[in-house]
């Protein structure tokens, strides 16, 4: 007894502080998710969303992941995306720059692409003025030409910005894909990152694919049909389920302990298409976004490595010497070489 009064008063500290830190860590996440709402979007909640997906078989990453700092500010920090016209240009001519890019040659020449127009904010007017020598910052010919569609889709209507909230995923991939250079896979993400909607599932992405081969234990990667089989218990929550297949697909590829890691064969942390990218949020990001990016899609290698590699394979065998094409060319008519005369040792 006496003991326990001596300490009853260190252990109601530790009580106290346990408790207290318990209810901060909890409280101090912003639970609404910065979601674009509208006809087909209500605002969700993350921790309801979690909680979901822990009883959907996703419980060991969740409780690995989901309180992470940087998870929660992917979803719960910053502003809620703005549809309007000069919002989603910014967002989409980013996902194009980005494509097929590593997150820092991407980063450099999108600074280079911004840093092209007077005020560092481009504008489909301002680009259709500078035409193709935006090129000069670094951008491929085909990249140069979906920008400038882009541009055009702004300007003539194919594109209404305001009219996004409004439009289920169908409607959205119809509009958006109508500019060259935007497919399914870039307004899963932009839907997904950007829009913040809950249950968008990128069946295509090459992340969520490794992530899910490794948590359900396939043999190979799963293609759409049972991708959407096995995630159907994610609803309606997939766009975070599948979010996390990138931190599970990172773990299958950390290194075991004593082996060093190699090379990954797909760069799970590309920045996403339309999302802040790693400085900006202050903090190591899947994507993704993705990525990649946040892929979340393969870099392609550099001219400079194509071009080498076409030139090893387009090198000629080295023809033998003289002297030792002599010897092969008697061998094959049937002649023995002249013996060498051996000098004598004096």
């Amino acid at each position: 007894r006496e003991s326990a009064r001596r300490h009853a008063p260190m252990l109601l500290l530790v009580a106290f502080f346990w408790c207290f830190s318990s209810s901060a860590g909890m409280n101090g996440i912003r639970k609404e998710v910065k979601a674009v709402c509208g006809a087909h979007q209500q605002p969700w909640c993350y921790l309801q969303a979690i909680e979901h997906l822990k009883g959907a078989g996703l419980a060991d990453v969740i409780d690995k992941h989901a309180l992470r700092p940087e998870c929660v500010q992917r979803w719960c920090e910053g502003e809620v995306f703005s549809c309007d016209r000069h919002s989603v240009f910014t967002s989409l001519s980013r996902a194009i720059v980005f494509q097929q890019l590593a997150g820092s040659a991407a980063s450099k020449i999108y600074g280079r692409f911004q840093a092209a127009f007077d005020d560092h904010v481009p504008t489909p007017e301002k680009l259709l003025a500078i035409g193709e020598s935006i090129k000069s910052v670094g951008l491929s010919q085909r990249k140069t030409s979906y920008l400038l569609d882009l541009s055009l889709a702004m300007q003539d209507g194919r594109i209404a910005a305001g009219r996004i909230p409004e439009l289920d995923e169908d409607e959205l991939q119809t509009m958006l894909c109508q500019v060259k250079g935007i497919g399914p896979w870039t307004v899963e993400m932009f839907q997904m990152f950007t829009l913040k909607r809950q249950n968008v599932l990128p069946a295509g992405d090459l992340g969520v694919r490794k992530g899910a081969q490794a948590l359900f234990k396939l043999s190979k990667l799963p293609d759409r049909e049972k991708l959407e089989e096995l995630t159907d218990g994610w609803q309606p929550y997939r766009s975070l389920g599948s979010y996390f297949m990138y931190r599970v697909a990172e773990d299958a590829q950390a290194p075991k302990a004593g082996k060093k890691r190699k090379k990954p064969v797909n760069d799970l942390n590309l920045p996403i298409p339309g999302s802040p990218s790693p400085a900006e949020i202050a903090s190591p990001e899947p994507v993704a976004a993705d990525p990649s990016a946040p892929g979340m899609m393969p870099a392609t290698p550099s001219r400079k490595k194509n071009a080498k590699a076409e030139s090893e394979a387009a090198v000629t065998p080295k023809t033998p010497s003289r002297k030792k094409k002599a010897v092969v060319d008697t061998k094959d008519e049937g002649e023995t070489p002249p013996p060498r005369k051996r000098r004598r040792r004096s």
